[in-house]
């Protein structure tokens, strides 16, 4: 699965919002590292994880629709 930025997140890593406790929508979706919703100014280190991207398939997360244009 190739991002908007071209990476190849076969072999890449993905990133996972997993401990938003002031946003309860359920299973969030994966992004590639380099999107706008990682790097923001009120990003928070400790509510995000990385992991590869059939983990993060294996858990139902879908893309994020900013990065992975589908």
């Amino acid at each position: 699965m190739v991002c908007q930025n071209y990476h190849d997140h076969s072999v890449r890593q993905v990133k996972v919002a997993e401990l938003n406790g002031t946003e309860p929508h359920g299973i969030r979706p994966f992004h590639c590292p380099d999107c706008w919703h990682t790097k923001h100014k009120d990003y928070r280190r400790d509510y995000w994880a990385t992991m590869p991207l059939g983990q993060a398939q294996r858990q139902n997360r879908s893309p994020c629709t900013v990065c992975f244009k589908l």
